[in-house]
């Protein structure tokens, strides 16, 4: 006979392991590159895009989507679909190095959009302004 709860046990056992392998490292190119978290500010990155989406009046932008599309050939994988700005309408995407365009969507809308290029060990600072 088996013990009700064991089955249960075993199940919860075998996605605690799953998870715990899942969090180990890994080799995929199209993983992240590793960030490091720097305060209260946006999260800091190693190599990748760090910027603010603006209005023409420097009035910061916040919450808009941010999504990225390699300009490489062959296109290089992007590790999040998008991303989010903060509060005050920064953003960092830690982002291998190649060519990039980027593109800031509001309420399903593209309000504004930047190419930019990321090089080995550094970070591209850009400031995206809306369209009027």
């Amino acid at each position: 006979m088996v013990w009700p709860g064991a089955l249960f046990f075993a199940v919860m056992l075998g996605l605690v392991v799953a998870t715990a392998v899942a969090d180990g490292p890994s080799l995929s190119p199209d993983q992240a590159v590793k960030s490091v978290t720097g305060g209260l500010g946006p999260t800091q990155v190693a190599e990748g895009v760090m910027g603010r989406l603006l209005q023409s009046e420097d009035i910061p932008i916040s919450y808009a989507m941010i999504s990225v599309t390699s300009l490489d050939k062959p296109s290089r994988p992007v590790p999040d679909i998008a991303i989010l700005t903060d509060a005050k309408g920064r953003f960092t995407w830690p982002l291998r190095p190649g060519s990039y365009r980027l593109r800031a969507i509001v309420n399903g809308n593209e309000i504004a959009e930047a190419a930019v290029s990321v090089r080995s060990g550094q970070v591209t600072s850009v400031t995206m302004r809306a369209q009027k």
